[in-house]
């Protein structure tokens, strides 16, 4: 009989061939032909132990690599958490300030109409000063002119006493002159 080739035993076992020996020839010695195709078949068998190793470590690699990058993927899940956290509070304290900026604004505002109703006082200040002022010269004015006119007064009543005192003097004078013209007649 021929010898049945086992490809599981070509491919992991020690064994390339598996022989079924009839015991009527066993004393036959294997034919150079039967030689040949063991040696094809070792050196297949050596080609596809090369590939299974080749492909094992493949394999290997790729495990490693999945492995890798699922550690990799995890690191980068827990980075992207750490990122929507930070993005919640930027947020929340974007809209803290957003709120702390329109209450700013309504103190500007405020600052603003105050700084307005201000101005507004100061003009009138300034207004009711200039008025103040033109009261003032007016006053001095006045001042002036009611003194000249008490000087007027006072020369004039001083003038009219010394008049009035000549006027009595030469009235008196004629009096006399009266009374002595009818004493001596």
């Amino acid at each position: 009989m021929s010898a049945k080739r086992d490809l599981n035993q070509e491919l992991f076992g020690n064994g390339t061939t598996s022989q079924v020996i009839d015991t009527k020839d066993s004393t036959r010695e294997v034919s150079l032909s039967k030689l040949a195709d063991l040696s094809e078949l070792a050196e297949e068998q050596a080609k596809v132990r090369v590939k299974v190793t080749h492909l094992s470590t493949s394999v290997a690699a790729l495990t490693d690599s999945v492995e890798h990058t699922d550690h990799r993927l995890d690191k980068l899940r827990e980075a992207l958490k750490g990122t929507v956290s930070q993005v919640e509070q930027l947020s929340a304290a974007d809209n803290l300030h957003s709120q702390q900026l329109g209450t700013l604004s309504d103190s500007l505002q405020n600052l603003e109409s105050q700084l307005e109703a201000h101005g507004n006082a100061l003009a009138f200040l300034r207004n009711s000063d200039g008025q103040q002022q033109q009261s003032i010269e007016r006053l001095k004015q006045s001042r002036i002119t009611l003194t000249h006119v008490l000087l007027f007064g006072i020369f004039l009543c001083a003038g009219a006493a010394f008049a009035f005192d000549v006027d009595k003097a030469f009235s008196f004078h004629q009096r006399l002159n009266q009374i002595e013209h009818r004493l001596h007649p």
